[in-house]
């Protein structure tokens, strides 16, 4: 199964570089065949040409609930984060419309996509850095993203 490890963000506001580095670290990590991990820093229609050809993928980025504490982390499907309102512009379409439109253009499109979303406290100040409980969240999502792989871990 072709599998793509997206992380999302931009790593100069705060919080919002979480899914960058995990990506990052799970790069430097012994992926099987066929898991590949990439960063962008893009989102919404922008990221269709990165889903295309994969069978399964599983997106990390920051989110802003206001329901949870930062650091925590919300496990989604692209149907969690559909808001049911139009999109403003087309290039703030939600993840279940990249996936529908893909499809509709004739990509192969993934048929999983998770979404591992990291309640963020901050994702507005510039910083090259994530806050202590974001960053303190980042091996939790790195151990999901591997378990959802279906990888065991060793914690010491």
């Amino acid at each position: 199964m072709k599998t793509l490890i997206l992380g999302i963000g931009n790593e100069l506001l705060a919080d919002d570089g979480v899914g960058l580095r995990v990506a990052r670290a799970l790069a430097q990590t012994s992926l099987p065949p066929g898991v590949e991990a990439k960063e962008t820093p893009f989102a919404s229609l922008q990221i269709l040409d990165l889903l295309v050809g994969y069978d399964r993928a599983l997106l990390v980025d920051a989110i802003q609930t206001g329901t949870a504490q930062p650091g925590y982390m919300h496990i989604l499907s692209p149907a969690d984060l559909n808001n049911g309102l139009p999109p403003a512009s087309m290039h703030h379409v939600d993840l279940s419309t990249v996936l529908a439109l893909g499809g509709r253009l004739g990509a192969k499109m993934p048929a999983t996509v998770r979404v591992f979303a990291v309640e963020a406290a901050d994702v507005s100040t510039f910083g090259d850095g994530c806050s202590p409980e974001v960053e303190a969240a980042i091996p939790r999502v790195i151990e999901a993203v591997l378990a959802e792989l279906g990888l065991a871990t060793c914690t010491s």
